[in-house]
């Protein structure tokens, strides 16, 4: 039970996180960065040179935030995504137990807290790109965790990480 109310904070803390920070974020962006204006940021802050980021709505109202090449403006009219971490995880037998927006100056991304079926859980950063109507996904910080208080470990991380990165 105890086990139970601490996924719910988690989830609950991501989503007040995103609720409070992502129109402020949004507001004070660069209008480059806002959606997908089709104009290149790059340098020491932004994408990469010759990438923009796109803001994308998947079924279910889902907003995901991606980076793409400058000149793919080709129109989507449904985006390929299978292979991203919320629609893989179920089919993997995992469960997203939190998902938290990074999205500053240089870097746009999600931290995911995932469960195992069999007990592990998983934390690590990913960042999207679109691709021919295709999400492609990139991974870094991963960890898994196991033993005695995996799943305690596992939450101070994510919130390590996310803090980490939104520096």
């Amino acid at each position: 039970m105890g086990r139970n109310v601490h996924m719910q904070r988690i989830v609950l803390a991501s989503a007040t996180i995103l609720t409070l920070a992502l129109p402020t974020m949004l507001a004070s962006t660069p209008p480059a960065m806002s959606q997908s204006l089709g104009q290149s940021v790059g340098g020491p802050s932004g994408p990469p040179e010759g990438m923009v980021i796109e803001r994308l709505t998947r079924p279910g109202n889902r907003t995901v935030f991606a980076t793409r090449l400058a000149t793919d403006t080709q129109p989507c009219p449904t985006i390929e995504g299978r292979e991203t971490t919320p629609l893989r995880a179920p089919r993997l037998g995992r469960t997203v137990l939190a998902e938290a927006l990074v999205y500053t100056d240089t870097i746009v991304g999600y931290v995911y807290l995932l469960a195992y079926a069999n007990g592990p859980h998983e934390v690590y950063f990913s960042s999207y790109t679109k691709n021919n109507c295709r999400l492609e996904e990139a991974q870094s910080h991963g960890r898994v965790f196991v033993g005695d208080d995996h799943f305690k470990q596992a939450r101070l991380y994510y919130h390590s990480l996310f803090n980490e990165l939104t520096e």
